[in-house]
């Protein structure tokens, strides 16, 4: 199973990489949260390095049908945030090992 790597593990490998304190790092990371939080609700565009990019994206309204009550519901229009990968991202292929079965 992979690892999970969340905001104190990232914490963790910066302060290791960068000679600070974990402490330091985690605070850094959740003001770097809240500053990309704050700019997407703004409606900026938050470009990541050459990592990832975060916008708004427009959904206009429009009729869905409800399988469960089985109807069409409305979806009003609304901006939603959505997810680019850039570069560092995209050229990232590893190639599946194939598992060694028991016989």
């Amino acid at each position: 199973m992979d690892k999970l790597v969340n905001r104190e593990e990232i914490a963790r490998r910066v302060a290791i990489r960068g000679g600070y304190t974990k402490g330091e790092m985690e605070e850094v990371i959740k003001t770097i949260e809240d500053v990309i939080e704050e700019a997407i609700t703004d409606g900026d565009v938050v470009k990541f390095g050459k990592l990832y990019k975060l916008f708004l994206h427009d959904l206009p309204y429009k009729k869905c049908w409800d399988n469960l009550n089985q109807r069409y519901v409305d979806r009003h229009a609304k901006r939603v945030p959505k997810f680019e990968l850039l570069s560092r991202l995209k050229k990232i292929e590893i190639p599946i090992k194939k598992e060694e079965q028991n016989d």
